[in-house]
C-alpha cells in the first residue's frame, strides 16, 4: 500500500531546544503550516537513507574506482550553490495561517522517481506529516541543512555515511565546504 503525503511547498529546519529535537516545518499551497519533531536517531537514519539514495542512483559513482569521492565531489557543488533564501508564498488577503504540531516522526519514506528524491515523513501514529520532491541538488543542501543544525545541537551524528565523513569534521570545526 502506498501513502499519500500532502505535498510541501516550503520548508525549513529549525531546532528545539526543549524538547532537543530538529523542527520540520512545512507549508502548502493552501497556506497550512505543520511542525513536525525529529530526533536524534531518527535524523541519523534519515541521513543516511538519503545518502544512500544518492549513491546508489548517481550516474557514475558505480563505475568510479572512488564512488565516495565522486558523491563528494557531487555535494561540494551542490552546497557551493548556497542555500537559497526561503520566499513567502503569496497569501490571500485576510486569510488565517493555522500553524499545527503534529508531533513526533517516526518514520521516513525516500524513493526516486525519475530525476527526484521523495522524501515523506510520517508522524505518530502512522500519520503522513508531508511529501517534499527535490532535485539531488536540493536533497545534498537538505543534507547540510541538517549536518548544520546537528552540529549546532550538539548531536555527534553516529553511522555517517562514508562521503559524508570528511564534511562532518570540516562542519563541526566551523569550515564551511
Amino acid at each position: 500500500m502506498r501513502t499519500i503525503y500532502p505535498k510541501a511547498r516550503q520548508i525549513s529546519i529549525g531546532y528545539d531546544q526543549v524538547e532537543d529535537r530538529m523542527v520540520f516545518t512545512s507549508r502548502f499551497k493552501d497556506g497550512r503550516v505543520r511542525r513536525a519533531l525529529i530526533t536524534r536517531r531518527l535524523l541519523s537514519r534519515l541521513l543516511i537513507r538519503m545518502s544512500g539514495e544518492l549513491y546508489t542512483t548517481h550516474p557514475v559513482a558505480g563505475r568510479s574506482p572512488d564512488p565516495d569521492e565522486v558523491l563528494q565531489m557531487e555535494h561540494i557543488a551542490a552546497v557551493a550553490h548556497g542555500l537559497p533564501e526561503a520566499q513567502a508564498l503569496p497569501e490571500k488577503p485576510g486569510a488565517q495561517v493555522t500553524i499545527s504540531q503534529t508531533g513526533l516522526v517516526v518514520d521516513v519514506q525516500i524513493e526516486t522517481q525519475n530525476e527526484y528524491l521523495v522524501l515523506g515523513l510520517i508522524s505518530y501514529p502512522a500519520e503522513p506529516v508531508a511529501g517534499i520532491k527535490l532535485t539531488r541538488e536540493k536533497a545534498h543542501q537538505l543534507i547540510r541543512t541538517f549536518m548544520e543544525k546537528a552540529v549546532a545541537a550538539e548531536w555527534d551524528l553516529e553511522n555517517k555515511t562514508a562521503w559524508l565523513e570528511p564534511l562532518f569534521c570540516e562542519y563541526a570545526s566551523g569550515k564551511m565546504v
